[in-house]
């Protein structure tokens, strides 16, 4: 990780709490999708965040509203719990398996020079149903990896 970089998220993490780190669709692969991570959120709540196929700017902002809300509240996000206040349609947070999640959050790693946690932000179909409920659109999955199973 560049010293530039490192500094770019030392001064989000001073101002805003947080860093958020937004990849877009198809750099390295055309059929890979947009993803985006939090740096920052490891030392006060022990994990970091991140959401597949979302485009980054609807992510940050998602993640920033959180994280004042969390502030505010002190109520953290939880393996397993649904949440209806970011993205205007139902989430639910899953702990992410290690070995399925390291390249999404190469640069968080690279930041705290160790292995983060991290919590997935898992959209729901069309129709606000998650894996395992009844009528889940499976096709739904292409657009998301399954990270915490």
């Amino acid at each position: 990780m560049s010293e530039r970089f490192r500094k770019i998220i030392d001064h989000d993490i001073q101002s805003a709490g947080l860093s958020c780190v937004g990849v877009m669709a198809g750099l390295e692969n055309p059929h890979d999708p947009s993803y985006t991570h939090t740096i920052g959120l490891s030392p006060k709540w022990g994990f970091e965040l991140l959401v597949v196929a979302l485009h980054p700017h609807w992510a940050m902002e998602g993640f920033n509203k959180l994280y004042v809300d969390a502030k505010h509240d002190g109520i953290l996000p939880k393996d397993g719990q649904r949440d209806y206040r970011l993205f205007r349609q139902p989430i639910m947070y899953r702990r992410a398996r290690p070995d399925k999640v390291r390249d999404y959050v190469r640069r968080a790693d690279f930041y705290y020079d160790r292995r983060v946690d991290v919590l997935q932000v898992v959209m729901c179909d069309r129709m606000g149903r998650f894996e395992g409920e009844p009528g889940y659109d499976a096709a739904f999955l292409s657009r998301q990896p399954k990270l915490y199973a």
